[in-house]
């Protein structure tokens, strides 16, 4: 039988190992990230009206304090972050990245007691649209949205099937510059749902069209996900991979890096639009599923393993601009 991994020894004799990208490859996303988030903190840091903002986001994560974990069923031993500061910005990439896997690891962490509740419990993933809008009714059209959703949850076909809803607003850029927000909506449906009370693609989107009011009908896409049952073990979470594409389409990030970095205008007038919306939204027996009095450095710092002990080590690395990656920084590892 092989030896578990441990990049304790084994990065030791890694080429260039002094970098996080290959000392531990499943983190080579933070370079990629930090980058972003430079390049959208150079932006704001210009701007007169968004200077303080830029200088918060450009501290961003500068220092990475990873510790080392054992996966308990198989042994495999690797670094998890432990402590990093965050600007905790919604435009930031990272933030972004490490508040999505904060929520689907509450997400996933409610899904035995769901389970028991509702053992027959199954899912949908809807997505709904409407046309693309000018970045300066980006706000308004949002809050339209928002309204018509409310009654779109309240219609009696709906009433009747939805056990649980998560609701996530996305903004896309167009070719033309235009704003495309649409919601990702995860909703918890009865088994009998596909039996007795099925609701049709075109019946959804003439429902989604009625509540905007609208004289064309919408996009609507809704698929049914298969093989919801999970084990959630910390470290070892099994889910059926088509529940975990769903809850990784509907919590991930609001408006992806280069949307927002094709046209300085375009980012300075979205933030403005979208100062102090709310672009996630929980129903039923869903509710408060994400709620958090205050985010915290640790509540994202530990968002992949929540409270599990390392061993007490600390790998620090930091981020090198010019670079575009982390390095480590051995004078500090403690």
């Amino acid at each position: 039988m092989k030896n578990p991994t441990d990049p304790r020894k084994e990065n030791q004799e890694a080429k260039n190992s002094e970098y996080l990208n290959t000392y531990s490859p499943r983190d080579k996303w933070w370079d990629g990230h930090r980058a972003d988030t430079d390049a959208i903190s150079k932006i704001y840091t210009s701007n007169e009206i968004f200077k303080s903002k830029g200088i918060r986001m450009g501290a961003c994560t500068e220092v990475l304090k990873f510790g080392h974990i054992t996966n308990p069923q198989t042994g495999e031993v690797r670094i998890t972050l432990r402590e990093a500061h965050f600007c905790k910005d919604r435009v930031c990439p990272v933030c972004q990245k490490r508040r999505g896997v904060l929520w689907r690891k509450r997400l996933l962490d409610k899904m035995p007691e769901l389970q028991k509740e509702f053992p027959t419990m199954r899912w949908i993933f809807l997505t709904l649209t409407l046309k693309n809008c000018e970045i300066e009714e980006l706000r308004q059209t949002i809050q339209y949205m928002n309204k018509c959703w409310r009654n779109f949850v309240r219609r009696k076909d709906i009433k009747k099937i939805l056990l649980g809803h998560i609701r996530a607003t996305e903004v896309t850029r167009a070719n033309d510059g235009k704003a495309h927000p649409h919601f990702h909506c995860m909703l918890m449906v009865p088994n009998d749902f596909f039996k007795k009370k099925y609701i049709k693609q075109s019946e959804w989107a003439k429902m989604w069209k009625e509540c905007l009011g609208v004289d064309y009908t919408p996009i609507v896409d809704v698929r049914a996900i298969k093989n919801t049952k999970i084990d959630c073990e910390l470290l070892n979470t099994t889910i059926a991979d088509e529940l975990y594409q769903g809850v990784l389409e509907t919590i991930k990030y609001s408006t992806k890096s280069k949307d927002l970095l094709i046209d300085e205008a375009w980012l300075l007038e979205f933030t403005n639009q979208v100062k102090n919306l709310r672009f996630i939204d929980t129903g039923g027996a869903l509710k408060n599923v994400f709620k958090i009095e205050k985010e915290t450095d640790k509540d994202l710092a530990l968002a992949d393993t929540g409270g599990q002990a390392d061993d007490g080590t600390r790998i620090v690395f930091g981020w090198e601009r010019k670079e575009k990656k982390y390095k480590r920084k051995r004078d500090f590892d403690v």
